[in-house]
This record gives structure tokens, C-alpha cells and sequence, in this order.
């Protein structure tokens, strides 16, 4: 996982004093129609509004704009009270148009940001934000979340401007700083973000969120002895973490000695996540009495043909319930029959005691197996193609659930059609046939239905594609996979396969800043953006490697 997007800052309203309180004697008295001005009632709206009394102020304001149908401030309280209530097309409507009466009004502005980010378009909140720091530069609320939208949506010198002018009237405001080492880590500054992230931790040292984004800085720049004790952290950061795991009552494992006692690994983040850290289950297996792997069930078949003999279950990712109860009825019956279990650890904590120096990394990778019937039949399939047969995958899951992550897959992801340049290699100085190229898609999801317009001739496998154990039985035929970051390069690196593997200019944590290989899987080979979404460079060497690669297979 990568660093989460700093959360903006809600709706503000100018601070009122508080109601007046009764008078002796007043409880019982008949009330009394009482005119008042206009400005008056706002006032006395404003105070509601201080007290939490949303339908008094409700009420007033539809008075006042009975009178004055155009009274910004009326308009303007009335949108703040309908965002409250979730009517975000009635709040833009409303603030929208206090806006046009008012256009210099730096709260209108910026609660008009707030709305707009709450309905996703961010483009058009930050230039609520950037209008409101215009009209107010003082307005700190409209500065910081200037800042937040820019990041978000990778203007990273204004989000950086914006929390160094924030940074500037409060030195020590914590979401600042720790949105400020985001944005620096976001620009590869990494050197200048971790004395942000330390500041940040040194703020508020009780808080999980400062840890687990100082995590990322700490493992991008190989400080795995510290990243890892930071990684773990994750769970305690909750929703902005996306890490999840079940509460199995069973003692965590914090590196005692396994002899004799059965253990449970379990998943905890994504399908690629799952993979990655499986890299340590074998040497938890020859360790242990007994091992239960628990994963996602699109990675448990692959499991269960790498680890035979081991037990492995089926686990859905957690839902909104799982942090109070145990899913996993299975739990009661394996007890019955094999004994006690006497550990659990979610597979992302075994880095910590395994994996803490660059030392410790295997030299060689290849705990992923694949099913040999499935290989068999992937084998008759590909006879027709090529000597060197090439998988590509080009996108990664759209995790259209979650906006972060959405937006994170789709830097990661190209097109079939973005990987047009690889058709001039296929015939290799233009000889086509058996002593070319030849391209097979490893893809899924949605993106497979790209091979049907394809730039190039590829084999369109994804009927056959349900889960990782049909993956790597295909991977398995393959000379090399050339992939975008996703669960297929982590498959690919975990069987030991060549795998050439295209990363974005802000690419994730576990691929560093720099560098053509990575000590999670030696047999990959990684290919970097040189600039923010520049793939045509990264297209440039894949395909002067890749030509030169057939040619010497050619001989």
C-alpha cells in the first residue's frame, strides 16, 4: 500500500456567542410575536446553528428568504445545513449561488470546496480553494486543503507551496506537516520528507496514521530494520490504512521458536500483497508442526499447488463486521481433529522478523508452483505459437471501491493499445513466424476485453483465466511476462519466472526509487517512468531490450 491522501477539512462557520440563557421568571410567560432585522435573525440563526439547534436555524433562514430571496448569508447557512444532511446537489445549488451574490466571500468559497469534494470533483474544489486563499490568505482551513486537492490531484509544487504557507503561520500543526512529508514523498523528495514524517511522529507520537505513512518513507528508502517496526502500525490506522484482518483468537506469533506448535498465516491486504509476502511461508513451514494458510479465493488454489500437504482456506476479505465476530467456522472443526493451534500472524507482520536487512532476502525465488495437469493443457494450447512466447498484462485491478486506490491503479495501468510499439517487435527485423514474437494475454478483469482491438496478434487467454492457479499454469509455458504492477508480477517473480515489470514515476514502496532490480524477486526486471506518466520511455527500452532479448534466442 501506498500513502494515503491527506483527508481535507470539513465545512467552517464563523464563530457566534452562545444563546442566551433564560431569566428568572421567564419559563412560564406567554411569548410574544417579536419583529426583528434581518441581520438580527442571522445573528440569532448563527447562534442555533453554534448550539446544534439545526431546525431552529432551518427555520429562520427559510424567514429570511422569504423576505430577502437573495440574502447570500441565508443561502449560504441553508447549503451548510443541507451538506450536513447528506443533500450535497441541494447544498451545491444553494452555496453555489450565495457564491455568485457573494463572489469575494472566502467561507462561501470555501465551503463550496468542501461540497465539491465531497461530490469527487476535485478539480473544480480546488479552484474553490484556490479563489478563497485569493480573496483571504489567511484563511488556514482553505490553505490546508488547498494543499490536500492539489496533491490529490498531482499539482504537488502548489500542494507544496500551499502547506509551506500553512507551515509558515503554524509551525507545528500536525496534519500539515504530515501532509506536507506526503507531498514530498509523492515528488520523490524523499530526503526532505523524512524530517516531515519524523516531526510528524515527534507531534503526536501516539498516532497510527504518522507511523504507518512514516513506514513507507522508511521501506522506499531500504531502512527495512526501521520500516518494518513502522509497518505495524497499519491495523491501528484503521480506514486510512486499507489494511484489514480477521480476529483470530489465537496469541499473535512474535518470532518464538515454531517447534512443535501450528501456526496461522493469513492475508491482510491486496491479491499482489498476499503473494509478495508469501516469499517467507516456507521457511515458516520448515519450522512449524503445521501451517494453515488462509487467503483470498483467488489465490488459494495457487497456494494449495505450491504448499501441497498444507491446509489452506478459503478467507473473503473482511466486511464491516468482522473486527467484532470470527467468520471462519471452520476454525472449531480443524481443532477436533489436528489440536490445538497456537499462533496467528497476518502475513504482512512476518517482514518484521524475517525480512529486516536486504541481507536476509533469498537469492534465489521460486515458491510458487504451478499445477502441472494445468501447465499440460496450457502447453497443447501455445504449440501453435512462436519459440519465444511473451505474457502481457497491462492493467492493474480498477479497485473501484475505494477512490484512493482507484486512482493509484490506474497510474499503475496502461492500455493494450499503449503497448502498440511491441508490434514492431514481434517479427523481429521482420521475420515473422516461428523464429518471432509472439504475445499471449495474461490479463482480466474488464481490461481483457482489449485484446479484441488488439495493435498487435495476442493470444486472448482470459476464458481460461479464474484464478492464480490457471495463471501460473500459463506463465508456466511462457519464455517471459512483461507487466504493469499488479498481482501478476508478484506471481511471475514468486515462481522465478523472467519478468519484466513497468513501473510508474511514483511507484510503490517495496520497488524503491531507483534501481533495475528488486530483492523480492531476482528473476524480475524493473523499467521506470522517468516523468509522471511518461510510458512512451519506458515502451522505447522494453521494446530495444525485448528485440534484442528474441534475437539472441534466435541465435
Amino acid at each position: 500500500m501506498n500513502p494515503a491522501h491527506p483527508a481535507p477539512l470539513p465545512l467552517q462557520l464563523p464563530p457566534t456567542p452562545q444563546l442566551p440563557q433564560a431569566g428568572p421568571g421567564t419559563a412560564n410567560q406567554t411569548p410574544q410575536a417579536v419583529t426583528v432585522s434581518v441581520a438580527d435573525a442571522l445573528q440569532l440563526a448563527m447562534r442555533h446553528f453554534s448550539a446544534g439547534n439545526r431546525g431552529e436555524v432551518e427555520g429562520l433562514c427559510m424567514k429570511i428568504l422569504e423576505v430577502e430571496p437573495e440574502n447570500a448569508e441565508a443561502l449560504h447557512l441553508t447549503g451548510v445545513l443541507a451538506h450536513l444532511a447528506g443533500k450535497q446537489a441541494l447544498a451545491l445549488a444553494l452555496i453555489e449561488k450565495a457564491v455568485r451574490l457573494m463572489p469575494s466571500h472566502a467561507q462561501f468559497l470555501y465551503n463550496l470546496g468542501v461540497v465539491w469534494g465531497t461530490l469527487r470533483q476535485l478539480g473544480r474544489a480546488l479552484n474553490c480553494y484556490r479563489a478563497a486563499v485569493a480573496n483571504d490568505p489567511n484563511h488556514e482551513a482553505a490553505r490546508i486543503n488547498l494543499g490536500n486537492a492539489a496533491l490529490e490531484e498531482d499539482h504537488l509544487d502548489e500542494a507544496l507551496a500551499a502547506y509551506g504557507a500553512a507551515l509558515a503561520a503554524n509551525p507545528d500543526h500536525f496534519n500539515v506537516v504530515l501532509a506536507k512529508a506526503i507531498a514530498l514523498y509523492a515528488s520523490r523528495r524523499f530526503s526532505e520528507a523524512l524530517p516531515f514524517y519524523e516531526k510528524a511522529v515527534m507531534l503526536q507520537p501516539t498516532s497510527a496514521r504518522a507511523h504507518w505513512e512514516h513506514a513507507h518513507q522508511l521501506l522506499m528508502t531500504r531502512d527495512y530494520a526501521r520500516g518494518w517496526q513502522e509497518y505495524e502500525y497499519r491495523f491501528a490506522a484503521g480506514k486510512d490504512s486499507n489494511v484489514w484482518c480477521y480476529p483470530y483468537p489465537f496469541p499473535k506469533w512474535q518470532g518464538e521458536s515454531l517447534a512443535g506448535k501450528t501456526i496461522i498465516l493469513h492475508g491482510e491486504q491486496g491479491l499482489g500483497d498476499e503473494l509478495m509476502f508469501g516469499t517467507i511461508y516456507p521457511e515458516i513451514m520448515a519450522e512449524a508442526k503445521a501451517v494453515i494458510l488462509c487467503g483470498q479465493p483467488h489465490v488459494t488454489p495457487l497456494l494449495r499447488d505450491s504448499f501441497p500437504g498444507v491446509t489452506v482456506i478459503d478467507q473473503l476479505r473482511a466486511d464491516q463486521d468482522a473486527w467484532t465476530r470470527l467468520p471462519v467456522p471452520w476454525l472449531g472443526e480443524w481443532q477436533q481433529q489436528h489440536g490445538a493451534i497456537d499462533y496467528q500472524i497476518a502475513n504482512g507482520g512476518l517482514p518484521v522478523l524475517r525480512r529486516d536487512a536486504i541481507e536476509k532476502f533469498p537469492a534465489r525465488v521460486n515458491y510458487l508452483k504451478s499445477n502441472p495437469s494445468k501447465a499440460a493443457l496450457w502447453r497443447d494450447k501455445l504449440a501453435h505459437l512462436s519459440r519465444f512466447k511473451v505474457g502481457l498484462c497491462w492493467a492493474a485491478n480498477p479497485a473501484l471501491q475505494d477512490h484512493v486506490a482507484g486512482k493509484r491503479s490506474r497510474k499503475k495501468s496502461l492500455t493494450l493499445k499503449g503497448l502498440a510499439p511491441l508490434a514492431a517487435v514481434r517479427g523481429v527485423d521482420g521475420v515473422d513466424g516461428a523464429d518471432g514474437v509472439d504475445f499471449v494475454s495474461l490479463q482480466t478483469w474488464e481490461a481483457a476485453r482489449q485484446a479484441d482491438d488488439a495493435p498487435m496478434p495476442i493470444m486472448d487467454c482470459s476464458a481460461g483465466l479464474k484464478d492464480f492457479s490457471d495463471t501460473a499454469a500459463l506463465v508456466e509455458n511462457l519464455d517471459l511476462v512483461i507487466t504493469c504492477d499488479t498481482s501478476v508480477a508478484h506471481m511471475a517473480g514468486g515462481m522465478g519466472k523472467p519478468v519484466w515489470i513497468l513501473l510508474p514515476w511514483q511507484a510503490d514502496w517495496r520497488w524503491h526509487a531507483d534501481g533495475t532490480t528488486t530483492e523480492w524477486y531476482p528473476s524480475a526486471r524493473l523499467y521506470r517512468q522517468p516523468g509522471l506518466g511518461d510510458w512512451d520511455a519506458v515502451l522505447a527500452l522494453v521494446c530495444h531490450d525485448l528485440r534484442a532479448l528474441a534475437l539472441k534466442e534466435r541465435g
